[in-house]
């Protein structure tokens, strides 16, 4: 697969996907209770995550209007990973899904 839009729709599908299988600790690090320092080593994570995103969108860095397209999907699938902790069932969390790769 070459389209760069497909790949990032595939991630999008899988990122809160794997966060679904994983929801019990989801709900962990979500509620702070991670152990010392892991806040800062997120925030290292998501700058990453969205740089990697950028390149895979072929972003121009030196236009602010690319780059916050590519942090603002990068934070919408961030997001939409946290919200499915609280989903009641599969079919929830496969609607939240879905939407997120909607978008």
């Amino acid at each position: 697969m070459d389209d760069p839009i497909a790949l990032f729709v595939a991630g999008a599908r899988a990122y809160p996907e794997g966060a679904w299988d994983n929801r019990r600790f989801g709900r962990l690090l979500a509620e702070d209770d991670g152990p010392a320092g892991f806040d800062a080593l997120r925030r290292q994570w998501d700058r990453a995550w969205v740089r990697r995103n950028a390149r895979l969108l072929e972003v121009d860095e030196k236009r602010r209007a690319d780059r916050v397209r590519a942090r603002v999907l990068t934070t919408v699938i961030g997001g939409a990973a946290r919200e499915l902790s609280d989903c009641g069932d599969e079919t929830e969390a496969q609607e939240i899904v879905d939407e997120v790769c909607g978008i």
